[in-house]
């Protein structure tokens, strides 16, 4: 025996499902012959306003839990509505045409149905999934043999069944896959020598690569940090977090390739990090002298509010402060953290922060990370002709900072840093073994280090050459692994299509719930209004910013184990967050679909319009 729970978000921005204003959120719990019973959770004291009255008409046998929360917060003014649901005229019913094929993969018959692209406006086609079409795109699978084996095919194949389980019986806690049709690509390379690369992706290449995905029917993002960091990011001393953020942020919105590195001769900038835990800080503090102790201490403050405790990196704002970090005093933190991190023998991951640059890192976290990076990662090696046998002193000394350019240099001497060459050319053999051939490409370049072509801002022809070269093999690549990567993903959205909302909503409650804490009062008024044997209504009430959506996201977190010895279904919309709950039609047809689906129920969709019709399915469930 099953029975549906249903956690209903309604944002008070969305006028076609709610009252103009309306801060309400609502749990749906399982719907019996007697009259509903309601609750409101109060998440902020709710002064005397129509908006009181409103609910009181839709719930006339209510039961109030009032639950005041920080008084700093004031409920803004809320308009009177007239009405529980509107809905535009022009909105259109949700159409599938229901078909089931079977077809052979990898000696395994796979039973498909529903899927059919919904036909839910105007500028969309609907769609029929064909053996045909379903040949086709497993003839272009098999040609990828590097990519996908045939144990893996059947391996997806089960994936998948387990997937359409666990989305519709609305199981938040497993890992769903990534419908979105976007490609992001986070561009990772060191600032000053690869300015005209980066440079030509911008205007060139990404003009041409937008085109390309908008063919597809995918948007195409670039993320470049070197474009610069806003100034208050850097002041608070968050410029490689937030380049770690970014490139975890491609990984998860990109259905595709999204990390791409650019690497030459140069090794790039280390950065001290912003925070080190406490007994960290300590075993560093053991391998310094009295003057470095001074030193560590002077930048670096404890938070006993982290627990565990954090040293935290100062903050620099303008004036002298910031002005002895950037001209001595961070030259003096990164070279002692890194000399004292090698001597106290940290482990392997720990030691990285210490010692290597923000670029390694990145791609430490990009593709070292990252589980299919073959999929999903190419990088670029520029090597610079003849560059082993140049040394500084050959370098015409008018052009000695433009050869800096180029190469790390100690800033004192304007000797080569023999150790960060070192540590490139380690980075770049590791990359090597790591991915496969295709996916590093190697590309060759003559340097001008003339003292005129630098004074006049000319680019040497042999330089516009290489640029031309690099623009071409940019785009070809990443053409290749975009393709490589819709072959791979054709029958997953096809066979899901149908499911891509039910993932929308679990992916945007598992986001909610990351670093969710405390709400336990909450949280367990909840759960005994839910476990209670009277079917009700809870409506939680609360101004914007008070944390409704988060609160029912943790709850739907924790039905699982609160009915654990019971069958049930959990029907989760956060409204207004996807196109299929925009608007009313479209939401109840989207939940009658889930339970349809679950159930093995037949339902003719060309009857779920006009909306009154929809009102009648309800009825089955």
């Amino acid at each position: 025996m099953y029975f549906s729970l249903g956690l209903i978000c309604l944002r008070p921005t969305i006028c076609s499902l709610a009252w103009p204003g309306l801060s309400v959120e609502c749990i749906l719990s399982t719907v019996v012959e007697k009259e509903p019973v309601m609750n409101c959770i109060y998440i902020e004291p709710i002064p005397e306003h129509t908006e009181q009255n409103a609910i009181k008409q839709l719930f006339p046998k209510s039961t109030k839990i009032e639950i005041f929360s920080p008084q700093s917060k004031t409920p803004g003014d809320m308009r009177t509505g007239h009405a529980l649901v509107t809905f535009a005229d022009t909105a259109k019913a949700a159409a599938a045409m229901e078909e089931g094929t079977t077809l052979t993969l990898n000696n395994r018959q796979l039973k498909l149905s529903y899927c059919t692209k919904q036909k839910i406006t105007e500028s969309r086609v609907s769609e029929h999934c064909t053996q045909t079409l379903f040949n086709q795109q497993i003839s272009n699978i098999n040609k990828e043999e590097d990519f996908l084996s045939n144990e893996q095919c059947s391996d997806n194949i089960r994936d998948i069944e387990k997937l359409k389980h666990t989305v519709l019986i609305g199981n938040v806690h497993e890992k769903v896959p990534n419908l979105n049709r976007i490609i992001r690509l986070f561009i990772s390379s060191t600032f000053k020598d690869m300015s005209d690369e980066r440079d030509k992706i911008m205007h060139v290449i990404y003009p041409k690569l937008e085109k390309y995905c908008s063919s597809k029917g995918y948007i195409l993002q670039i993320v470049d940090m070197r474009w610069g960091i806003f100034d208050s990011a850097a002041n608070e001393q968050l410029t490689t977090d937030i380049c770690l953020d970014e490139v975890k942020l491609a990984r998860e919105l990109s259905n595709g390739p999204f990390f791409i590195a650019i690497l030459s001769h140069r090794y790039g900038s280390k950065f001290p990090p912003r925070s080190i835990p406490e007994y960290e800080f300590n075993i560093l503090l053991e391998q310094c002298d009295q003057n470095g102790k001074n030193l560590l201490n002077k930048w670096y403050k404890v938070d006993k509010n982290n627990v565990p405790p954090l040293y935290i990196l100062k903050s620099v704002e303008e004036g002298e402060l910031k002005t002895q970090w950037n001209n001595t005093d961070y030259k003096l933190v990164s070279n002692l953290l890194y000399n004292k991190a090698q001597a106290a023998n940290l482990d392997e991951d720990t030691l990285m922060k210490y010692t290597r640059s923000v670029t390694e890192l990145e791609i430490k976290e990009g593709i070292f990370n990252t589980k299919d990076y073959n999929f999903r990662c190419l990088v670029f090696l520029r090597k610079i002709n003849d560059f082993d046998q140049l040394k500084s002193e050959t370098v015409d000394p008018s052009s000695i900072h433009i050869f800096k350019k180029y190469v790390d240099m100690d800033r004192d001497t304007n000797n080569i840093d023999l150790a960060s060459q070192q540590m490139i050319n380690n980075l770049k053999e590791r990359l090597a073994r790591k991915l496969q051939k295709r996916n590093v490409k190697h590309l060759s370049v003559e340097i001008d280090y003339k003292p005129d072509v630098i004074q006049n801002d000319m680019m040497d022809e042999k330089f516009r050459n290489y640029l031309d070269e690099f623009s071409e093999s940019f785009e070809k690549t990443v053409v290749n692994l975009v393709e490589a990567n819709l072959n791979r993903n054709q029958i997953l959205f096809y066979v899901l299509e149908n499911y891509a909302d039910l993932f929308h909503h679990i992916r945007f409650c598992q986001d909610k719930v990351k670093g969710f804490t405390g709400r336990n009062l909450f949280i367990n008024q909840i759960k005994s209004l839910l476990v209670d044997d009277n079917s009700q209504y809870i409506v939680i009430h609360g101004i914007s910013g008070s944390g409704k959506t988060s609160l029912i996201a943790k709850v739907a977190e924790k039905v699982k184990d609160w009915f654990s010895n019971i069958n049930f279904v959990l029907v989760l919309r956060f409204i207004g967050t996807s196109e299929d709950s925009y608007n009313i039609q479209n939401l109840l047809s989207s939940i009658i679909k889930q339970l349809a689906h679950r159930f093995n129920l037949i339902i003719n969709y060309e009857e779920m319009s006009p909306i009154d019709k929809l009102y009648n399915y309800f009825k089955i469930f």
